[in-house]
């Protein structure tokens, strides 16, 4: 399959707080960031340009302070790569760190 960045949307339902599915752009809603598996206290790219056609230029991230923000797309920021699995696809192994990698099968 491919590979690519995470949604705005998988961000926020990473977050065990259910307000951060809706709002997951406002800064003062700390929960989103506290109770969330994806923050990390880095900065890193979303899959999804600003919508607003004066606004091209710019793109949607999560910010080192656990928000989603936007800024120029030309900043440098790190990037989470994502992949879809399937729903026969089924996760053998659960660390994912490169001494004990993913193990991936299909039911």
């Amino acid at each position: 399959g491919a590979v690519g960045l995470i949604y705005p949307s998988d961000y926020g339902y990473a977050s065990t707080d259910t307000s951060c599915r809706a709002n997951i752009y406002d800064t003062t809603n700390t929960p989103c960031k506290n109770n969330n598996w994806l923050h990390n206290n880095t900065s890193y790219w979303l899959l999804s340009p600003v919508a607003i056609p004066e606004y091209a230029y710019r793109a949607w991230y999560v910010s080192s302070g656990g928000f989603a923000v936007n800024n120029y797309a030309y900043l440098a920021r790190a990037v989470r790569p994502s992949i879809y699995l399937k729903s026969e696809v089924l996760i053998e192994s659960w660390l994912g760190t490169s001494s004990d990698p993913y193990i991936l099968s299909q039911s």
